[in-house]
């Protein structure tokens, strides 16, 4: 399993005559952004994997996919993590911009009873 960021959802736009033999031009397809792989043991504490945005490459793209719209399983809570001294960068942090501020997230398996069973 992995976690990712969607970032779009879209339908490659095809010709009626044209043959897709492997259904990709009627398939909706989703563009995703990875976080780092879930550690192999959740943080002692709150019992919660720990993910960070992945890496920027040299050219400055983050490590993504497109992927069938059908196989994203379920969508998911991040919880930012903070630190002990809260600093001013994050208390710029709101709803709109934390994705693209924040650099490590708790992935909260607790939000459900589906997320507790599908995510721990």
């Amino acid at each position: 399993m992995r976690i990712g960021r969607l970032r779009v959802i879209f339908k490659i736009s095809s010709q009626e005559n044209s043959i897709d033999a492997f259904n990709i031009l009627t398939t909706p397809l989703a563009y995703i952004e990875w976080y780092s792989k879930l550690p192999g043991s959740a943080h002692k504490d709150h019992l919660m994997y720990q993910l960070t945005c992945s890496k920027s490459r040299v050219d400055d793209t983050v490590p993504g996919s497109i992927v069938p719209l059908s196989h994203i399983r379920q969508g998911c809570q991040l919880i930012p993590k903070f630190s002990s001294n809260l600093t001013s960068e994050e208390q710029s942090w709101n709803t709109k911009n934390v994705l693209d501020k924040a650099s490590t997230f708790y992935l909260n398996n607790w939000s459900s009873p589906y997320a507790y069973q599908t995510l721990w």
